[in-house]
């Protein structure tokens, strides 16, 4: 089988790839042109590359033409509100690029890899599950609404014949870049362990959701499929980085309010300094609230249980430690 993949010198797409090569398949790679490729330095000898991106229908449609499936990695995470425009861009008129692209070269099967922000985060509905309706509100974010609609465009291919599995991980924990999503979050806790936001986080190992994608290649579910391994307190991640450094440090629980404010000073700190901020306004709406998200469908497909999440962080910071010895 041969599998076309879009970000894939991302995290889950690099692990993905791994994936892909470890079963037998035969990978093919949209990257653009002077990518950072570090993550996936050793698999890409083993790949065919097409040099683009999502935006260019004529590029995807060269790429794509002759491969058994799709799975579709690449996105803009990003809760910065001034960079809505380049979210939706990205997020949803690339997914409509990948999906027609799909439709046109009569594409056995698309993996979506989406985001549980996708279904609709609202202020009275805690527990979700792949059923669960979007409500658009003030929980959701620019990046949700972007995934959500970009769903949509999904469904509309299997609408007209395109099979498809929608895969919603919550926040993925694994070994990336250290300046970059949620390998950023675990890397800010080691170095900066003093204060930590009352709150709560829903994790998956990057492992798992490697695993489940590609496995889906050949199930039929034409469905969305959330992939969560527990929620934990952010007291509780702290701790386990704590665990795996030996650190004698305790955590203070900030606020909302503290949160707020640090949220501000991230801005504006990003705004003169290049750089990603590492919280939001956006993401602070909803921070202090206890959403459990439970797959109505995992367990039909998988007797497997997700790896826990001290696993997950322990492998994380064991991966980065040894990336860092190598460096030296």
């Amino acid at each position: 089988m041969i599998v076309f993949v879009t970000g894939a010198n991302g995290l889950v797409g690099s692990f993905i790839l791994k994936e892909i090569l470890a079963i037998g398949y035969k990978p093919k790679l949209l990257l653009r042109e002077n990518s950072d490729t570090l993550l996936i330095k050793d698999e890409l000898p083993f790949c065919d590359i097409e040099y683009g991106d999502v935006l260019d229908s004529v590029v995807l449609q060269k790429g794509i033409n002759g491969c058994d499936a799709v799975i579709h990695c690449a996105g803009l995470v990003s809760f910065d509100p001034s960079r809505r425009k380049a979210i939706f861009k990205v997020n949803l008129e690339g997914t409509t690029n990948i999906v027609n692209a799909c439709i046109q070269n009569k594409i056995k099967k698309i993996i979506h890899i989406s985001s549980v922000a996708a279904l609709s985060r609202q202020g009275n509905l805690l527990q979700i599950s792949e059923n669960s309706k979007w409500e658009d509100s003030s929980f959701n974010s620019s990046y949700a609404k972007s995934k959500y609609l970009a769903e949509l465009e999904v469904f509309r291919g299997g609408e007209e014949g395109l099979d498809f599995t929608i895969i919603n991980p919550t926040v993925v924990i694994g070994p990336g870049d250290v300046t970059k999503s949620s390998t950023k979050l675990i890397q800010y806790i080691r170095n900066y362990p003093w204060f930590s936001p009352k709150g709560y986080i829903n994790v998956v190992d990057v492992r798992d959701v490697a695993r489940v994608a590609c496995a889906m290649l050949t199930i039929d579910h034409r469905n969305r499929l959330i992939l969560n391994s527990g929620v934990l307190t952010y007291k509780c991640l702290y701790d386990l980085v704590f665990q795996y450094t030996k650190s004698p440090v305790f955590s203070i629980q900030l606020p909302k309010i503290t949160l707020y404010l640090a949220s501000l000073w991230s801005i504006l700190k990003s705004f003169f300094v290049k750089g990603e901020p590492l919280l939001t306004l956006e993401n602070c709406k909803h921070i202090s609230k206890r959403y459990d998200y439970k797959s109505l469908y995992y367990d039909q497909f998988f007797n497997r249980q997700l790896i826990p999440a001290e696993e997950s962080v322990a492998y994380t910071l064991g991966t980065l430690d040894e990336v860092n010895v190598r460096n030296d």
